[in-house]
């Protein structure tokens, strides 16, 4: 479908679509609704401008520009898009004014079924580039059209998975992804002396979508392969959470890719367990003899919670439940190490009720409740403001924080303390929080990710006129 436009002087300007954007550009906006997954084609030609387009999602987040892709000045974008509504701005890429043809062309992406690969297959494929699927097929908001091949994984238990992609036409490319679509590990080269791809990692139970890619060169034949190996037992010790545990990491014992899936990394590891009945603010610190203990908290489902990057300690808010300490060292050194634990019961922070439409005039200060002792978070030293909303009927609500001295930012916990929506200012001194909420007690918790604190303002709105918010008193 062909559009003739112009360009010129009275047209809108692409700050009036990005306000963000100091750019008196002259532009033109077009809303395209997409029904099904495709792929879309969009050209711009004009013999007379300097043609450029950018190809923005509902949030205004660009997907895609170009400026000379068509042709001379023209601009053209090709991409995979899933059903939704976009919009595409036609604009200048140089000074001038003048008319343009705008062209949109829809086509279906290629059908793409994986093929099951099994432990200990080596599979034999070709791309072709012209048949093959591509990554445009495969993936939404692409422009590449490097042709590839799909395969899946079915694991019934944890594994090291070793996948190896070998050619003589082309270098081979790998990705490996989770159910959820997750990327677990990629690779392009294998070594820096040869252009086949492989990667080794420590898979949980599940299904995986295997990605083999062509890179560069000409495309052609290939073969792949899949084998795995058991991971190593590794016997989690009882953690004395008010006391001293003590432990070694062995280069012949566990590793933390045995203990934690996926990973790629084979230094030694060793796991603790243990359970919490009631929140607790817990802190770990490990010290070690010859090495240096990196130490993760993880859920009973090994997702990590809270781990040290730089020091030697975690500590954090940490919900009933069951959890496991894993430590590994650093630099893959073997030797002894022991960890000091102490669990607390958390600060409590009272407070007084603000009514619905009021306004609450506050302050963040050093005095205020620890950020740790109200949300699971590894984010420790910084002050925080509670209040509790309590809705008698399901409704949204939003709450607003303003201040002139702080950007804020704003968590909501449910009933279970689990972060139910989080909000930052992104360097605004204002910031809204809008969430769902059943009949039920809500926490909501203000805090600046600043050194500055100072006065607030907070106001809560709902469709409920029998909701209420409970501010802590400092």
């Amino acid at each position: 479908m062909d559009v003739d436009s112009e360009l010129g002087p009275n047209d809108c300007r692409v700050s009036d679509v990005i306000p963000l954007l100091n750019d008196p550009t002259p532009v033109s906006t077009w809303k395209l609704a997409i029904t099904k997954p495709v792929i879309l084609t969009l050209t711009m030609k004009s013999n007379v401008i300097d043609s450029y387009m950018e190809l923005l999602n509902a949030n205004l987040e660009s997907l895609a520009t170009d400026d000379d892709s068509g042709g001379g000045l023209n601009s053209r974008i090709r991409i995979s898009l899933d059903p939704g509504t976009y919009q595409l701005l036609t604009t200048l890429a140089a000074p001038g004014n003048g008319p343009f043809t705008l062209r949109a062309d829809i086509e279906d992406r290629r059908s793409c079924p994986p093929i099951p690969l099994q432990a200990g297959d080596t599979l034999q494929g070709n791309l072709d580039a012209t048949t093959s699927c591509r990554t445009l097929d495969v993936f939404s908001n692409q422009t590449s059209e490097s042709p590839l091949d799909v395969y899946e994984i079915s694991l019934t238990e944890p594994v090291i998975g070793r996948l190896a992609m070998n050619s003589r036409a082309f270098d081979t490319v790998l990705a490996l992804r989770d159910s959820r679509g997750n990327v677990v590990a990629s690779n392009d080269n294998a070594s820096s002396t040869t252009s086949n791809s492989a990667i080794s990692t420590s898979l949980g139970a599940g299904k995986y979508t295997v990605i083999a890619l062509y890179g560069r060169g000409t495309p052609g034949a290939y073969d792949l392969s899949f084998t795995t190996e058991p991971l190593r037992q590794c016997q989690g010790v009882a953690l004395n959470l008010n006391g001293v545990t003590t432990g070694s990491l062995n280069t012949s014992g566990c590793r933390y890719l045995d203990v934690t899936q996926p990973s790629t990394i084979s230094n030694p590891a060793a796991v603790f367990t243990f359970n919490i009945d009631r929140s607790q603010v817990l802190s770990v610190t490990g010290t070690g003899l010859g090495l240096t203990p990196l130490i993760e908290l993880r859920n009973v489902a090994g997702e990590l919670i809270s781990s040290t990057t730089r020091g030697t300690t975690v500590s954090q808010l940490v919900l009933p439940g069951d959890y496991k300490v894993v430590v590994y060292s650093q630099t893959g050194n073997s030797g002894t190490f022991s960890l000091s634990s102490a669990a607390r019961e958390p600060a409590q922070c009272a407070g007084d009720v603000l009514a619905l439409d009021a306004t609450l005039t506050g302050e963040l200060t050093a005095n205020d409740c620890p950020l740790r002792d109200l949300i699971p978070s590894p984010i420790t030293a910084l002050p925080a403001d509670v209040f509790t909303l309590e809705p008698t009927t399901d409704s949204t609500v939003t709450v607003s924080v303003d201040s002139t001295t702080f950007s804020p930012y704003v968590m909501v916990l449910n009933a279970q303390g689990r972060l139910v929506t989080v909000e930052n200012a992104l360097g605004s001194t204002s910031t809204q929080a809008k969430f769902k909420v059943t009949t039920g007690t809500y926490t909501v918790v203000v805090t600046t990710l600043s050194n500055t604190g100072g006065a607030y303002q907070i106001r809560a709105v709902t469709g409920s006129a029998t909701t209420g918010l409970t501010v802590a008193a400092r």
